[in-house]
């Protein structure tokens, strides 16, 4: 049966309401008088609704779905983009520890100078593999347990030299020093250093040996070369 517009709104208006009753009254009156005709219509135009509004339900949580999903896909994607600056930032740290690692074993094995750091008060706490070989000994591992002291002929050099150098100047010094090998023997060095604070605050030496043994030998034969022509003169 075919009806208008405003009658099927009413009729549907109605049984939303749950006025099942009014609304085969009002079929009654103004579309079909007989009662169980009434009575059949009202409820074909019931199970419609039932099928709409379900049909409703199911497109509002499908809606709810889809922007959930999307919040998602959202969140996923700034994900990504997260772990991917990460891995980039991840990435170049690695290159930049490569980068230094690189450094300090080119440090370690190329310079010829003996570059170290020690503890103002106590001992050494780094040096490269020219220190280990300037000093005669056999490794890193060997060279960082010997007491500073002993790597001077005369061992009141660093205390009374270095530390009080420095402190007078506030910042670094460079001398000429004695050193004293493994084996006991002695070379000349220029020991060029400054003070600082290591990352724990505590105060440090940081410097570099260079071996002038042959530069004082040669100086040594120029001074007796020329006390010779002075003393011929």
């Amino acid at each position: 049966m075919l009806l208008s517009k405003k009658h099927l709104k009413e009729i549907e208006d109605l049984l939303l309401d749950g006025a099942k009753l009014k609304a085969v009254r009002y079929i009654q009156e103004h579309i079909i008088a007989d009662i169980s005709k009434a009575i059949e219509l009202a409820e074909e135009i019931d199970k419609t609704i039932d099928v709409d509004v379900t049909l409703k339900k199911l497109n509002e949580k499908l809606t709810i779905q889809n922007y959930e999903l999307a919040l998602k896909e959202a969140e996923l994607e700034q994900s990504n983009r997260q772990l991917k600056l990460s891995a980039k930032k991840l990435f170049n740290s690695q290159l930049e520890i490569t980068q230094s690692q690189e450094l300090i074993n080119s440090i370690n094995t190329n310079l010829t100078e003996g570059i170290y750091r020690s503890h103002a008060v106590g001992g050494l706490v780094y040096v490269n593999q020219s220190f280990v070989k300037m000093f005669g000994y056999d490794s890193v591992e060997e060279m960082l347990k010997v007491p500073s002291n002993e790597l001077y002929a005369n061992p009141s050099s660093r205390k009374g030299g270095m530390i009080s150098e420095v402190v007078e100047d506030k910042s670094s010094s460079s001398k000429e020093v004695l050193f004293k090998r493994k084996d006991g023997s002695t070379f000349w060095a220029l020991n060029s250093y400054y003070l600082t604070l290591d990352e724990k605050g505590i105060a440090v030496f940081d410097g570099a040996i260079r071996d002038i043994t042959e530069e004082k030998k040669n100086q040594k034969k120029i001074l007796e070369s020329q006390r010779l022509l002075e003393s011929i003169n």
